[in-house]
C-alpha cells in the first residue's frame, strides 16, 4: 500500500513539473524575449522596411504633447515637432520616474522651438515618453508589428 502512495505521490509532482514547465513555454513564447522563426534584418532589409514605413508627427506645444497617445507599426518613424514658440522641449523614452518599457529613445538634446527629432521603432511594444526639461507632459507609444 505504502508503494501505490509514493508511486501516486511521484506520479503527481512528474504531472506538476509538466504543467509547470508547459505554462513556462506558453508564457515564454508569447514574451517579447522570445524570438524563434524571426531573424533580425540584415542593414539592407532594415532600410527598405524603413523607407515603406509611415511617418507620424507628435508637435510639441506649451500644453503638452499632441496627441499624447500614438498607434505605429514597426519601422514606422515618430518625429516630435517642438511647436512651443516660448520654450525648449527634451522628449525623450520613459515616465518622469525612469521607468521605460521600450527600446529607450530620445533627441540628443533640448529641442528650441521649430526643431524636430526623428526616431523608427524596431520592436513591438508600448513606449511611454515625457519632456525631459518639464514635469507634466507624458504620452505612450503603441508599436505593434507589420
Amino acid at each position: 500500500m505504502k508503494n501505490n502512495q509514493q508511486n501516486g505521490n511521484t506520479t503527481f509532482l512528474w504531472l506538476l513539473v509538466v504543467f509547470a514547465l508547459l505554462l513556462f513555454t506558453v508564457w515564454y513564447t508569447n514574451s517579447p524575449y522570445f524570438n524563434f522563426g524571426k531573424k533580425d534584418p540584415t542593414p539592407e532589409e532594415e532600410a527598405a522596411l524603413i523607407a515603406q514605413g509611415e511617418e507620424r508627427i507628435i508637435e510639441i506645444t506649451n500644453k503638452g504633447f499632441v496627441p499624447e497617445i500614438v498607434e505605429v507599426h514597426t519601422y514606422d518613424t515618430v518625429t516630435f515637432v517642438n511647436h512651443d514658440t516660448q520654450a525648449s522641449h527634451w522628449p525623450e523614452s520613459g515616465k518622469i520616474d525612469k521607468d521605460s518599457s521600450c527600446e529607450e529613445f530620445g533627441s540628443p538634446q533640448a529641442l528650441n522651438p521649430f526643431d524636430q527629432y526623428s526616431y523608427v521603432f524596431t520592436r513591438a511594444g508600448s513606449c511611454n515618453f515625457h519632456d525631459k526639461l518639464f514635469s507634466f507632459p507624458f504620452g505612450s507609444i503603441q508599436i505593434s508589428d507589420n
